[in-house]
């Protein structure tokens, strides 16, 4: 049953019985005070009456004996009065109604004092007149108690429709009472109904100050409370807690939003060139410092063209931007925010510099999820572009990347499955003392036996994969079958004890922080000393040298025994003076500063700094991409230590390269005969 029902049959019970009992009480009350109120009647009119005729008796003033009785019967409820002298004499009789029956006639009464005598339908009441105390008179009155008790029942009904009046407002006001309570009960019960569904906006009018009133503003309060925490919640579900920016979540809304309205949206991917050096060098404070930038300046060039920045993960942010009339304004804005992300971002007296690089797609005018999804996925596609192609760039998505993307993903398998079937080898290339052309080192480099399309060389399948984890699995398998080959050419040849064995690895290998005892434990349980192994680092990687992983995992090597090797010297940034801050223990000059050293003076200046330069460091020399005799002989005079190149033998297979080692470990005959083209 409801609470307003519930609360108006409580109040309308409480109302009748509370009606039963004044009525039943009143009833009773009335019965004992019919015969009081009948004597105190007649007891009034006596006194009046002696008190009006005391003196006439005295003196038989009989005249004002009649007017007093005859005002006194003038009273609907007095019958008959009459007055008697002491001796009995009968002075005065007045009647209201002449024919009525009627015991005045009758002596007074012998009683000294006043005394009632009641009949069916009378109440006869006498006294005597006394004055100084002597008894001079009697006075009797006759009451008609049909006359009273008509009263009295007029006052009771008088009085019981009084209380049904009251009790009928009380049942009224109840009625009311209960039902703005019931309404009020009503709208607690639903606001909390609606509260619980996830309505917490709702709020109930409020208007007095009772205890339901109370309640009801507690219930909005807490509402307004449960609304903001819901805010709060949705704006953290999409948001980036880091930077502030809209997360997936939030960019899909908005790119659904948008793309319903009927507008189009261009999404720019822009991912941080070199993030993750200044995070490594400088901490994630720094790192969070430059997210937190990044999204400002990004904020800067999307909001006052309606658009918005997300970040998608790690160091990407996407910002979409609602289509416009101006059909550059993408591109535009992908220019500024490359230049912008360029300028230095200041932290703790410093600056850090990262920069960026851009994909873009579109989303059309009312895309479906699935269009959404692609578009967003196409912008990742033509980030993946601007960094293959050089970074610090815009790349438009268009329908040939997803092709390479496709193609790429083709490749991955068939990697994986070579993998599997033991496909990547090591090719060795070889590398000879300028003094004695004497075998020196070999540097490791892979090859994929592919099953139909033969033998394929790492830039057939490198770029693909990147420095991701397919070609850290390649380099692991390669560098294991290397050093089991090693093992073999030095148990075989014990002159070649001196040969060392160049690893090369990548800048995201180096900057990993298990990597040196990874490759150090394989080196020491394949049974190679640890001098025999030369690690090939890239300039780049000489830049990241006081990154935390790089510098411990470039010690480690050091500390063992290995020799670091700076490979492609000449062509990138490094300074000099790392090559004192880093334990470099060889480095090989490119190619480009080698070939044509015959006819080039200015080549040979060059050469001939860099060698005194790394003779003054005790650091050795090798010169790369070596290839007639003249440039060797130019080589040994600049002073450069070993040679690789065509000259000295092509990357080979071990079994060749175990040939090619038997051959020149001899008496020397073979050592400057060059291996056949591949």
């Amino acid at each position: 049953m409801p609470l307003k029902v519930k609360l108006t049959l409580g109040a309308v019970a409480l109302v009748v019985v509370s009606l039963i009992g004044l009525v039943s009480g009143n009833l009773l009350l009335a019965q004992r005070l019919s015969d009081r109120q009948e004597r105190a009647q007649a007891e009034l009119a006596l006194e009046l009456v002696s008190g009006a005729l005391a003196d006439a008796v005295i003196v038989y003033d009989l005249a004002t004996i009649d007017d007093v009785l005859r005002a006194i019967v003038a009273e609907p409820s007095v019958r008959l009065a009459a007055v008697w002298a002491a001796d009995g004499t009968l002075l005065s009789r007045q009647a209201a109604d002449a024919g009525a029956p009627s015991e005045t006639g009758t002596a007074p009464s012998s009683d000294e004092g006043r005394h009632f005598v009641s009949s069916r339908n009378t109440l006869l009441a006498e006294q005597p007149l006394n004055a100084a105390g002597m008894k001079i008179g009697t006075v009797r009155i006759e009451m008609d108690r049909d006359w009273i008790s008509t009263s009295l029942r007029n006052s009771r009904m008088f009085n019981l429709l009084f209380s049904a009046g009251i009790a009928t407002v009380m049942a009224v006001a109840a009625y009311i009472m209960a039902a703005r309570l019931g309404r009020q009960v009503a709208l607690l019960r639903d606001g909390a109904a609606r509260v619980a569904a996830g309505d917490t906006g709702f709020r109930i009018p409020a208007r007095g100050n009772d205890e339901i009133s109370e309640a009801t503003r507690s219930f909005n309060a807490m509402s307004a409370a449960l609304e903001a925490e819901r805010r709060k919640l949705d704006a953290q579900l999409r948001s980036d807690h880091l930077t502030g920016a809209s997360n997936r979540l939030g960019l899909q809304e908005f790119l659904h939003r948008e793309t319903a309205a009927g507008r189009g949206v261009h999404l720019l991917h822009v991912d941080l060139d070199h993030f993750k050096q200044v995070n490594d060098v400088h901490g994630h404070p720094a790192g969070d410092a430059i997210l937190k930038n990044v999204v400002f300046r990004l904020d800067v060039l999307a909001i006052p063209v309606g658009g918005l920045v997300a970040r998608a993960g790690g160091d990407e942010f996407v910002l979409a931007l609602p289509e416009s009339s101006d059909g550059q304004e993408p591109s535009r804005i992908a220019s500024d925010a490359i230049r912008d992300l360029r300028r230095p971002v200041p932290w703790e007296g410093r600056s850090l510099f990262v920069g960026a690089s851009v994909g873009m797609s579109r989303v059309p005018p009312g895309a479906t999820d699935k269009q959404i999804e692609d578009a967003i996925v196409a912008a990742d596609i033509a980030l993946y572009a601007s960094k293959a192609g050089g970074r610090g760039r815009l790349t438009v998505f268009d329908s040939t990347m997803r092709t390479r993307v496709t193609d790429k993903a083709k490749i991955e398998e068939e990697i994986r499955e070579g993998l599997a079937r033991g496909e990547f080898v090591p090719y060795l290339q070889p590398q000879v003392s300028v003094a004695d052309l004497a075998p020196v080192g070999f540097e490791v480099l892979v090859r994929w036996q592919h099953p139909r399309r033969g033998l394929l060389s790492p830039g057939e399948f490198i770029d693909v994969i990147g420095d991701g984890d397919l070609l850290h699995d390649i380099d692991w398998t390669v560098r294991a079958n290397a050093l089991d080959w090693l093992v073999q050419a030095l148990e075989t040849w014990p002159q070649a004890r001196g040969i060392k064995l160049g690893l090369n690895l990548t800048e995201r290998q180096l900057q990993t922080t298990d990597t040196a005892d990874r490759l150090l434990d394989l080196i020491w349980c394949g049974g190679v000393p640890f001098e025999n192994i030369a690690i090939e680092i890239l300039e780049s990687v000489v830049l990241d040298a006081e990154i935390g992983a790089t510098r411990a995992n470039l010690m480690a090597f050091h500390k063992a025994g290995c020799v670091l090797e700076l490979d492609d010297f000449g062509t990138g940034n490094a300074a000099l003076r790392t090559l004192v801050t880093v334990p470099v223990g060889r480095i090989k000059l490119d190619k480009s500063l080698v070939q044509g050293i015959a006819a080039s003076p200015e080549q040979r200046h060059i050469l001939k700094a860099l060698t005194g330069m790394a003779s003054s460091l005790d650091v050795e020399t090798l010169a790369e991409g070596v290839e007639t005799e003249a440039d060797l002989r130019q080589l040994g005079s600049l002073g450069i230590d070993a040679v690789q190149g065509f000259l000295c033998g092509q990357a080979m297979s071990m079994e060749d390269a175990s040939v090619w080692l038997s051959q020149r470990l001899g008496d020397g005959s073979q050592r400057l005969e060059a291996l056949p083209a591949e």
